[in-house]
């Protein structure tokens, strides 16, 4: 049995799972490679600032094995490094203490767009390092991020770099599921609350933090949705609050009807599970090259329509394609009329492709395995290393 430590870095015992994607990345992936015969994983912490795991609020460590990295690692034999990274001369550091595991970067932002806006809008002299460490054994990287990173990444770490098949899970919807309903909240699934139109409400989820998820494009959308006739109550911005203390952003859009008939409003962060409960009937969504999210899977997953521009599960929810603003209006208007009367078949639609990322796609736990037997004995398994998104898999 082969141990693989996942790297999460916690800031504290009372951490919220929610604050941001990668800690759900790490424990998806600990599920999927617990399921893989001969190996086990555990999460390993590297923040140091962690006393007693057995407190830790964010999961369930009876289930999720959380461990101080420092006092495990060298009980190791793979270390994926996702949550968190180390610079080659930590690394230098372990191995003299007899660390010899075998290591990979595990990539799940789009690196190449993060590092580019840091270089151009950080300040200097406040910036965070970035660690391109040479050390480690193969470069793994999520299939939504090939585009911009496949070779960035084989450079910039001077070693393989490999798509390999996203993973989702929903354990942790179906968690916080069964929290609200045990609170007297039983409408976490999507429900026609009301079948009359103009009481609809849109609501997008693109934290606004970079170019690739940003919601100036919805805006678009929805705006030219009205134009056509569409009918809702209103499109409420997620993680807005920055764009709309911008006195250029608000004086762009003055000039849309969304605006002028107070349609377009803003709110914070939330979790995904909490905000569906209470104020969302439509999800509408934008990427620029990154065609996977969680996001994406979570409000499927639980009825909720999703417009999309998403082309690696174009074949699930309501898709328009790339920047083609009109035909998502089109595409928007369309949902809002019809789908009501079309859940069951939405649901159904939707199901094959949720479970393609999921643990229930042998094809997936498969190349996992066989990934990782290719660390210790490279060339034992022959993978095209090309990915196919219809089956989260390799092509043959």
């Amino acid at each position: 049995m082969k141990l693989v430590g996942i790297t999460i870095g916690l800031k504290s015992e009372d951490e919220s799972l929610w604050v941001n994607g990668i800690k759900l990345n790490a424990a998806m992936l600990y599920l999927l490679i617990n399921k893989i015969d001969g190996y086990k994983a555990i999460l390993v912490d590297t923040s140091g600032k962690v006393k007693d795991y057995s407190k830790i609020k964010m999961w369930d460590t009876s289930t999720f094995i959380t461990k101080d990295f420092y006092k495990v690692a060298n009980d190791l034999d793979v270390l994926i490094q996702l949550s968190t990274s180390f610079s080659d001369q930590d690394i230098n550091l372990f191995k003299q203490d007899g660390f010899n595991a075998k290591i990979v970067k595990y990539n799940c932002g789009n690196n190449y767009v993060i590092e580019m806006e840091r270089i151009i809008f950080d300040d200097p002299e406040k910036s965070p390092p970035m660690t391109w460490s040479q050390s480690c054994d193969q470069v793994w990287y999520i299939p939504q991020q090939h585009k911009h990173n496949h070779d960035y990444y084989s450079i910039v770490h001077n070693t393989d770099a490999l798509v390999v098949p996203f993973v989702w899970d929903p354990y942790f919807i179906d968690l916080r599921k069964k929290q609200l309903e045990e609170i007297g909240n039983n409408m976490v699934d999507y429900s026609s609350a009301s079948s009359n139109i103009d009481t609809k409400r849109i609501m997008s989820f693109e934290p606004n933090n970079n170019v690739i998820k940003f919601s100036m494009p919805l805006i678009m959308i929805v705006e030219h949705a009205l134009r056509i006739g569409a009918s809702f109550k209103d499109y409420k911005v997620c993680s807005g609050q920055r764009m709309f203390k911008n006195k250029a952003f608000l004086e762009a859009i003055s000039s849309l009807e969304i605006y002028k008939h107070g349609k377009i409003k803003y709110l914070g962060r939330y979790p995904i599970v909490d905000i569906l409960t209470t104020d969302v009937d439509f999800v509408i969504s934008h990427q620029w090259d990154n065609p996977l999210n969680y996001l994406y899977l979570d409000v499927m997953y639980l009825g909720y329509p999703l417009i999309h521009n998403a082309h690696m599960i174009k074949d699930a929810g309501y898709y328009y394609d790339d920047f083609n603003f009109k035909e998502g209006a089109h595409i928007l208007k369309e949902a809002l009329q019809k789908h009501d009367s079309n859940l069951l078949e939405y649901a159904e639609k939707n199901k094959p492709v949720l479970e393609r990322y999921t643990n229930k796609n042998f094809g997936m736990v498969e190349t996992y395995k066989k990934l990782l037997d290719n660390l210790f004995e490279p060339g034992k398994h022959e993978l095209s290393y090309e990915y196919n998104w219809k089956t989260n898999t390799y092509k043959k």
